[in-house]
């Protein structure tokens, strides 16, 4: 796994041994470095970062060349390059997985849910939560079994119900807990307070009955509700804290994400226990939600219990 970023000036592109020289010695450093075409590699802690002085091809055919002779096949995308979807085209020749904290979410999907609730200023015994899947995967089930100990109702809305019936039976013969498992296109979301859209489409999603006042949680997938009765929320993406033991990493690694950060940090092939195990010792909380105009208010939650109570 190796970290890509961009310069935004000259002491981010240089090493740090000339950071405290003179401004004229370091743009004769910088000069002669764009001139070779070098890109900085920087060893933080264990693990390396390269940073690009800018995305002049050669920059990105040399780092096509580090990614290929190296044998890289996971790689972690500051945020201004990670908007770049040229640049990540270019770079995905390599068939290399890009970290984009699609994988934590699903781990800490409950804690999202919760502060969602949290936010509403609501009880999530209380909640009618509806998830959307039809890829179902270990995880999935697993926070499927969570999260149906904890809400009023749980709606499974899926295309492909014969693969759900026997996580239905399972919940209920070992906690006694009844889900809905269905796919009605008008009533199947009506009533849910909180909708998690797993694997949806933009065209499956909109092809349902949104509630007028709603949380709709679409991490990790560039979705527009386009009911124009909707008035409620869409969470896009999500600001996490980073755990003491990676503070000093998180220092020098500035323009990446919090959640794809963290996700690096503890990504490996291990079981799903042990992967939330690590979560719940680093206290993982949920900082910030962002929706299609940037951070969502605290205030928007808050409308969203009072306007459903009127409505």
């Amino acid at each position: 796994m190796i970290y890509v970023s961009l310069a935004e000036n000259i002491d981010e592109a240089i090493p740090d041994k000339y950071k405290e020289k003179s401004k004229l010695l370091k743009k004769i450093i910088y000069f002669f470095r764009r001139k070779l075409f070098l890109i900085l590699e920087k060893n933080i802690e264990d693990r390396k970062l390269y940073v690009l002085p800018n995305l002049n091809k050669k920059y990105i055919k040399k780092l096509n060349k580090i990614i290929k002779v190296r044998c890289v096949n996971t790689v972690v995308l500051s945020e201004t390059l990670r908007k770049n979807n040229e640049f990540i085209e270019k770079i995905s020749i390599n068939d290399i997985n890009i970290l984009n904290g699609n994988w934590i979410y699903k781990y800490i999907e409950e804690n999202i849910l919760e502060a969602i609730v949290n936010l509403k200023n609501e009880k999530m015994y209380m909640q009618e939560v509806s998830i959307l899947v039809n890829n179902l995967k270990e995880i999935d089930i697993d926070n499927i079994k969570n999260i149906a100990k904890k809400v009023r109702v749980l709606n499974i809305i899926t295309a492909k119900a014969g693969m759900l019936k026997k996580v239905e039976k399972n919940i209920y013969e070992e906690e006694g807990i009844l889900i809905n498992v269905n796919n009605n296109y008008k009533k199947s979301l009506i009533k849910s307070d909180i909708i998690i859209n797993e694997d949806f489409s933009l065209e499956e999603l909109n092809n349902y009955n949104l509630p007028k006042k709603a949380c709709i949680v679409n991490i990790g997938k560039n979705i527009k509700i386009l009911s124009k009765c909707f008035e409620g929320i869409n969470v896009l993406s999500f600001d996490i804290n980073i755990p003491k033991r990676f503070i000093k990493s998180a220092m020098e690694l500035k323009d990446f994400k919090s959640s794809i950060l963290y996700e690096s940090f503890i990504y490996k092939r291990t079981s799903i226990r042990n992967i939330r195990k690590e979560i719940e010792n680093d206290k993982i909380m949920i900082l910030n939600l962002y929706g299609q105009s940037g951070m969502i208010r605290k205030s928007e939650y808050k409308g969203l219990k009072n306007m459903k109570k009127i409505g």
